[in-house]
């Protein structure tokens, strides 16, 4: 969902999220910002619909208006590393690495 908040869109940055509200009295949900457009003044939000409230976020038309947008809050992500990248990721999921506690098994050969 793309989302015009002039604000949040200069002043985010890697790893932030906002808080948005549907309507007055709806639960507030928070949401990560995948990009921004400060030109455009936009920002856009990833959005699963599963429970009622971001289905009411999902539903609201194009051109109407959110009851609230707040943030950018959170800490920004920074990299670990000098090349300037990381990677992140969230879900339910177990942590999982790429440094692996012995080889992988080799095929039998016969």
């Amino acid at each position: 969902m793309v989302v015009r908040a002039p604000r949040v869109a200069r002043a985010r940055q890697p790893g932030q999220f906002v808080i948005v509200r549907a309507a007055e009295g709806a639960e507030r949900i928070p949401l990560t910002i995948a990009d921004d457009d400060p030109a455009a003044g936009t920002i856009t939000l990833i959005i699963q619909a599963v429970g009622r409230s971001t289905q009411n976020i999902v539903a609201v038309p194009v051109g109407a208006a959110l009851r609230d947008v707040a943030g950018p809050l959170g800490q920004p992500s920074r990299s670990p590393s000098s090349a300037g990248w990381s990677a992140w990721a969230a879900g339910r999921a177990p942590p999982c690495s790429t440094r692996w506690p012995r080889p992988w098994p080799r095929p039998a050969t016969s």
